[in-house]
Order: C-alpha cells, then sequence, then structure tokens
C-alpha cells in the first residue's frame, strides 16, 4: 500500500520510538496524515510542535481506542506500559482496528522475546520464544505478540510485526540516556572486559523499517527482526559515550565472577542492617526478588546469620503490613549492573536480519558511527552530557 493520502494512528506516540516515527511521518511526507495518540499530556511537549493530531486515551480503555482508531488506515503500535497495560491495551487496539477495516496493523515487539541471554549464538525469525521470560518486560512482549498472532490466524489481522534490538539514539533511555549516567556514576559498565556483541541499533533504521512493514502488502502475517550488519561490542559501545565527555570517564570493568562476589556482599549488609533495626526489615524484600539466589546462598553458608533472623520471625506480619512507612537509606554499595543487564552485558547472541533484508528490502541506512555523532549532538543540546 502507499502512504499518500493515509492516515497512520502512532500509539505510544510520546514514547522513543512512537515520537521519532511521528516526526518523521509528518514532516517528511506532507500527503500523510499522523494521529497520536497520547496517554498523558504532560509527556506530550516532543509532538506538539509538529502538525500531528493530538488524541487522549488509555490503551486499556475500549472506548478510547474506538475513538483512536476510527477514520484511520495504518495502526503502529509502539505504546507498552505494566504487563496488564501492555498485553490488555494491545487486545484493545486489535480488536478496534478489526472493526474499523484499519488496511495494516504494524506491532512493534523486541529481541526480548528471545530472553536477554539466549543460548543460540544466531537468533533469527525460527528461534523459539524463551520458555523462561527473564522479567514482566520479556513476558508482555511474548504474551502481546502471542495475541495478535492469533488475531491474524483467526480474524484476518493485516499484521507485521517488528523484533529490533538494542535502539540508542536521541530520546532512547535504556540505551543512551542509561548507559550515559553509568558512566557519570562511575559504574562498572564492562562485564568480562566488555567483549560481547551489542546488537546495537540506531532508532532511524527502525523507522525504515516500519515504513516498509508498511508499504510492503507480501509480508503480513510475518515477524521480523530488525538489526544492524555491524558488529559492535560492548566495550565500543561504552567507549564511544566516554569520548563524548571533556574528560572521558574510565571504563570499570568487573568480571561475573566478581558480580557473584558483590551481589552476596550486597545481601550480606543488609542482612547486617536489618539486625542493627528491624524497621528495615523491607531492604530484604526489596534485594530478595532480584538477589534470591544470593541471599539463599548467604543463609545457608551462615547458620549463626540464620539464627539471629528467627529471632525476628514474631515480628514479620507487622513489618509486611507497615512495609511503605519506612524510608529506607539503600547502603552505597559499589554500583554493579542489575542481573537482567548483565544477562545482556555477557550474551553471545547475535541477531539476524536476513529475513528483513530478503522480505522487506530493508538495509540499515545509518551506520554506529553517524548514529552515534547525531546523538552526541543531542545529549550536548539537552545538556544531558557537557
Amino acid at each position: 500500500m502507499q502512504l499518500s493520502g493515509k492516515t497512520v494512528l502512532i500509539t505510544g506516540a510520546t514514547g522513543f520510538i512512537g515520537g521519532r516515527l511521528a516526526e518523521h511521518l509528518s514532516l517528511s511526507n506532507k500527503n500523510v496524515r499522523v494521529r497520536a495518540l497520547i496517554h498523558n499530556p504532560s509527556h506530550a511537549s516532543r509532538i506538539a510542535r509538529l502538525p500531528v493530531e493530538m488524541v487522549f486515551g488509555d490503551i486499556t480503555s475500549l472506548n478510547s481506542m474506538r475513538m483512536a482508531v476510527k477514520g484511520c488506515d495504518v495502526v503502529v503500535h509502539c505504546a507498552i506500559g505494566t504487563y496488564e497495560v501492555t498485553v490488555r491495551g494491545t487486545e484493545n487496539i486489535i480488536k478496534e482496528a478489526l472493526k474499523h477495516d484499519i488496511k495494516k496493523f504494524i506491532h512493534i515487539s523486541s529481541v526480548a522475546v528471545y530472553g536477554y541471554a539466549p543460548k543460540e549464538n544466531i537468533i533469527n525469525e525460527e528461534s523459539n520464544y524463551t520458555p523462561h521470560p527473564d522479567d514482566d518486560y520479556c513476558r508482555s512482549k511474548i504474551d502481546s505478540e502471542k495475541i495478535a498472532f492469533y488475531y491474524y490466524k483467526n480474524h484476518g489481522l493485516p499484521l507485521v510485526i517488528l523484533r529490533p534490538t538494542n535502539i540508542f539514539g536521541p530520546y532512547s533511555k535504556p540505551w543512551t540516556i542509561n548507559l550515559i549516567n553509568m558512566l557519570k556514576q562511575g559504574c562498572y559498565v564492562l562485564v568480562d572486559g566488555g567483549n560481547s556483541p551489542s546488537n546495537f541499533l540506531y532508532v532511524d533504521n527502525v523507522i525504515d523499517a516500519i515504513k516498509l512493514a508498511i508499504l510492503n502488502d507480501d509480508v503480513i502475517g510475518e515477524a521480523f527482526i530488525i538489526s544492524d550488519n555491524e558488529q559492535i561490542t560492548w566495550r565500543e559501545v561504552f567507549s564511544a559515550y566516554a569520548n563524548m565527555f571533556p574528560e572521558p570517564p574510565k571504563l570499570l570493568n568487573i568480571s561475573s565472577r566478581e558480580i557473584k562476589e558483590e551481589r552476596v556482599r550486597e545481601c550480606q549488609e543488609i542482612f547486617k542492617e536489618v539486625l542493627r533495626d528491624p524497621t528495615k526489615l523491607p531492604l530484604v524484600y526489596q534485594f530478595l526478588a532480584r538477589n534470591s539466589k544470593y541471599i539463599k546462598k548467604l543463609l545457608a553458608d551462615n547458620s549463626s546469620l540464620r539464627t539471629s533472623l528467627i529471632r525476628f520471625g514474631s515480628d514479620l506480619p507487622d513489618v509486611i503490613k507497615d512495609l511503605y512507612k519506612y524510608k529506607i537509606n539503600k547502603p552505597n554499595f559499589p554500583k554493579v549492573p542489575d542481573d537482567n543487564l548483565i544477562k545482556i552485558f555477557t550474551s553471545k547472541a547475535r541477531f539476524s536480519n536476513k529475513k528483513a533484508e530478503s522480505r522487506l528490502g530493508y538495509k540499515p541506512r545509518w551506520s554506529f558511527e553517524d548514529g552515534m555523532k547525531l546523538t552526541e549532538k543531542w545529549l550536548k543540546y539537552q545538556r544531558i552530557i557537557p
């Protein structure tokens, strides 16, 4: 299908990908009408300057989706939230898209459907979903895809699914802003030398893929990994970010073995805090979710600590009831990436875009170097770096 004269609804239009797509379509395609679905008006400053129609609504509301979809030809579904919001919202927008005879539904997913540390070295569209999702984000992406495929197979949804890798660029919180902040804060940024593949992808390459998915009528019902052809390591990523600073920060390295030791030490310090002051027991609950295996090891190896904690057992119900009454000051531990980030930093998996190249005609136009130059300009303009 051609874009000229069409109306494109973008959900999640105030987010990273949705916002960039709104910019690109509205500024480079005068004959395309862009409708931006906005949940929180306070986040709309980026697209308020654009020649787009803004509609306000909640993707968990069928009525909101009905009003948003009406009169549109294409839906590009970028919106995400909590697990419930993402999954329920995906089904809502799909139901209304079918009722209003949408010609193309582009579902923006993620390679997170394969997990943060896939076992295979090369991942393609034939690879299975991870059987053990690492967190609610992975789980929500998998379940949203399953819903989308169900409506394609059973109700004729004109679906195309895109699974981008790690997207960097202006406004990218996870892979630009957060990594810059890690450097600023003196975090360990290299794990085991930082030699694993980063699977970094500049945002405008994703925008190109979305446009190709809209234009190509022969790919309905298919999913595509969107990645780069360059093999950029995490060391190269952090070096590029560090070199944007007037005085490049040192790239701190930590080994996987040292991380395990550090996690146990963190847990030990937390338990010491609890033993000194039982009202700080919420610290244990905060760390238990992220570090349960290390806590179990610590308790297994330390009988005196187990005995000391048992004597607070009768206080547990009240502490749980009053969990949020206490302001907990987390001890100042050395800054180590969380476990999911460590999985990503150490994964050997690379993602193949051969299917996207052959079926969509996709070819990354923006190199890592070019993307970093543009990202640096934005970071300086936003005063995120000096």
